[in-house]
């Protein structure tokens, strides 16, 4: 097994052949490790934290990770789960961008970053993308490009 660092975190990538992430291993079945903020991104993003109950009534389909219960910190994941069914607008965008920001604001409160920056858009494919910039000491140290959910998401025309 690999010796993990401080700045070190499992890696996770997009298997095509699967369509979905999934834990990196190296020829030996071991996980590979980075340094990156991609596993740190994509654990803010893809998992599910906890919805309110003014965002769904029944206490048992609010998501959620369970360790948040036991710790005292910002709840791991966002709340992009919540649009996995909406309708692809301008105000679905708005929102994905909104709990994108809130899902990353952890970087900021952690002095990772000094800025994070959010920017949604629907592509030619009419797909939900989110363009995110992480900025430290004036540098972007790490540029994204989130394709959500791939064509899941219903579409009006002309909304």
């Amino acid at each position: 097994m690999n010796n993990i660092s401080e700045s070190d975190g499992i890696d996770l990538a997009f298997n095509n052949d699967k369509g979905y992430y999934d834990l990196s291993l190296d020829s030996n079945g071991d996980l590979l490790l980075t340094n990156t903020m991609e596993t740190a991104l994509f654990t803010s993003l893809l998992t599910n934290t906890r919805a309110s109950s003014t965002e769904i009534k029944s206490s048992i389909l609010r998501g959620g990770w369970l360790g948040d219960l036991f710790l005292s910190l910002t709840p791991l994941g966002s709340k992009l789960w919540l649009l996995s069914q909406a309708v692809l607008t301008g105000l679905t965008v708005s929102q994905a961008v909104n709990y994108t920001q809130i899902a990353l604001q952890w970087l900021i409160d952690t002095e990772f970053a000094d800025q994070v920056n959010v920017v949604g858009s629907i592509d030619d494919n009419k797909q939900l993308i989110l363009n995110i910039s992480i900025i430290k000491n004036g540098d972007t140290i790490s540029e994204s490009v989130f394709n959500l959910w791939q064509n899941t998401l219903k579409l009006i025309e002309n909304v």
